[in-house]
């Protein structure tokens, strides 16, 4: 992917994000759509993918030549991400250890914010493949 792409593609996706976002909160979609909630997580690690692919694309190359390198920073670092959201969201209060279903929740969160880092990972990895 070259950098413009790159930097349009990253541009479109975060404005998508605040705007899905803005959204949801307003018309309380989180709570009105069940799946909604997944859309985000989806979306969120997919940008959290974005930009560790930037920082290593842009960063020090010789430490981050591999493309299993670029995948294990993906992985880690999509769950240091995610963990720490999880984390965020029992602070504001927005989730709680007591409703029953928290931790399938959570772990279908973190799945989710997975699968969707790995979907940046192939399509930045492909894009001249895919296009």
């Amino acid at each position: 992917m070259e950098r413009k792409e790159l930097i349009f593609f990253f541009t479109a996706i975060s404005v998508a994000i605040i705007a899905l976002w803005y959204l949801g909160l307003y018309f309380s979609l989180y709570w009105v759509l069940w799946w909604y909630d997944v859309v985000m997580h989806f979306l969120g690690g997919f940008w959290i993918g974005l930009i560790i692919y930037i920082l290593f694309l842009y960063g020090e190359k010789e430490n981050f030549s591999s493309r299993v390198n670029l995948l294990l920073a993906v992985i880690m670092g999509i769950f240091l991400v995610g963990v720490m959201w999880e984390w965020f969201e029992l602070e504001k209060g927005l989730a709680s250890f007591e409703t029953e279903d928290y931790f399938v929740d959570t772990i279908i969160d973190l799945i989710v914010d997975l699968l969707g880092a790995l979907s940046a990972y192939y399509l930045v990895l492909n894009w001249k493949k895919i296009k």
